[in-house]
């Protein structure tokens, strides 16, 4: 009887290390995680939360490398936060974004984070790599060097303040001088 894992379980096991993933645009080459190369130095578990047209394509490619127990595909969560403030890591694998909501996400819940530097979004995020690791997109040894840092223990420090320019009162605020709008006379409750 083959029961399911458990992954969030498993996060919990502090002997385990474990990465939480995310990638945009296409899976086109074998080594596209940088995990085979990790794995030949030490022991780590990749949970890739969400669903995606590639998922089965994700699978096939876990098992041609041989990787498929140290690959987790968790489909959707309602709550990703929690394995996110589990993980040794965010990697983020994108070849291009917009706002990187996961990473500022991760950097809110203080779990380092490794992304490439792709166009728009990390690297203003990272604040140019102060704030996280930013590798070469498409670099796999880079990006299995940096994650292998990480997990030895060697992350950057989090200034909270950077991040209060991602909330949503800072966003809201921009919103209403882009619009010329007053908070005083948009946001007040008249009696």
């Amino acid at each position: 009887d083959q029961r399911r894992r458990d992954p969030l379980r498993e996060l919990q096991d502090r002997q385990l290390l474990r990465v939480v993933a995310q990638r945009r645009g296409p899976v086109e080459h074998p080594r596209a995680f940088a995990l085979g190369l990790v794995r030949r130095e030490q022991q780590v578990r990749l949970i890739i939360l969400g669903t995606g047209p590639e998922k089965n394509l994700l699978r096939d490619l876990t098992q041609k490398l041989g990787l498929s127990e140290d690959v987790e595909l968790s489909g959707y969560v309602a709550n990703p936060y929690q394995y996110m403030a589990r993980a040794a890591a965010l990697v983020s694998s994108s070849l291009y974004e917009a706002l990187a909501s996961g990473i500022i996400e991760a950097l809110a819940l203080g779990t380092p984070v490794i992304a490439t530097d792709c166009p728009y979004g990390p690297r203003e995020i990272l604040k140019d790599g102060k704030f996280g690791d930013l590798v070469p997109v498409g670099n796999d040894a880079a990006m299995a060097a940096s994650i292998l840092r990480v997990l030895a223990g060697h992350t950057k420090p989090m200034d909270s303040a950077w991040l209060e320019q991602f909330s949503e009162a800072t966003a809201m605020q921009s919103y209403l001088e882009i619009l010329s709008i007053s908070t005083a006379n948009c946001c007040r409750e008249d009696k």
